[in-house]
């Protein structure tokens, strides 16, 4: 990983242990196997934050990682 950039998930994740907040991800797939798209809703205590989509899941994770962080005001 470049120094460049951020881990956006483990920021994340770390905002939510310091504070004693549950952290979810649901994730979804959708299209051909060989060809789809992953879906991940982050929640903080049962409140969607953000949303990512992108062709793996750990790309759509960070992604709804980094929405999140923004809503905050930590991104």
């Amino acid at each position: 990983m470049s120094d460049n950039r951020r881990d956006y998930r483990t920021e994340l994740n770390n905002l939510c242990v310091q504070a004693g907040w549950e952290l979810v991800f649901e994730d979804t797939f959708s299209g051909p196997q060989h060809n789809g798209t992953w879906t991940s809703i982050a929640s903080i205590g049962g409140v969607v934050h953000g949303q990512g989509t992108a062709r793996s899941a750990r790309a759509a994770r960070e992604e709804a990682s980094r929405q999140t962080l923004i809503i905050l005001g930590r991104a």
